[in-house]
Parts: structure tokens; sequence; C-alpha cells
């Protein structure tokens, strides 16, 4: 589901016409993070503004999100983590996250910036 979401979101985004329309999805979500259903989606990186080595590092840094959630899952801890997945489609990067709660206040999407969820 992620994937399918993800790959539409990138095709919006990849078309420049309808960059203004799909990353104002809804008007309290910061540009470049869009939520469906119960998935947040945020791009890696700022594609219009940062360089390619800023793109690079911004990539890895979610490469390293991933692999220490992934070593968490590992563990027999009662740590428990989002679920998250990276979404790469036409040189573009999404990360997706599942909203869950994190107490009975906050949940992922507050820590982008979203406060009306």
């Amino acid at each position: 589901m992620a994937s399918f979401y993800g790959r539409q979101i990138i095709d919006q985004f990849h078309a420049k016409s309808n960059r203004k329309v799909v990353s104002q999805t809804r008007p309290d979500l910061p540009v470049g993070t869009f939520l469906f259903g119960d998935i947040f989606f945020h791009f890696a990186a700022d594609y219009d503004e940062d360089d390619s080595e800023m793109i690079d590092m911004l990539c890895r840094k979610t490469n390293h999100e991933l692999k220490a959630i992934n070593a968490i899952n590992a563990t027999s801890s009662d740590i428990h983590t989002t679920l998250m997945t990276l979404i790469d489609y036409k040189g573009f990067r999404l990360v997706a996250y599942a909203v869950m709660p994190l107490d009975e206040k906050v949940n992922i999407c507050r820590f982008y910036g979203i406060k009306n969820w």
C-alpha cells in the first residue's frame, strides 16, 4: 500500500506543473510531507533546493534510520518501533511511516510539524 501511494506522490511531484498541488494535500502539512490514511510520507531531501551531495547524504541518513529500526527489532527487548519503508522511484526517495501513537497525545506526525492529527 505504501509503495502504491508513494509512486503516486512521486509521479505527481515529478510533473513540475503539479508540484504546488501535491505538496498542499492538507494545509497543515509541511511542504514535502503527505498523509494517506494511516501512512505518513516525506521526501528524504528537498529535491528542488538541495545539491546532489546533500541529497546523497540525506538518502544515506534514511538508510541508517532503517538499519537502526531493524537492529532494534532484531533484539528481544520491550522497545517497539514504527513500521518504516523506503520508496525509491524515478530518482526520488520517499520515507513512509505507519502512523502509530507514542502515547495518548503524541504520534509520529508531531515530530514532523503536523499539529492537528
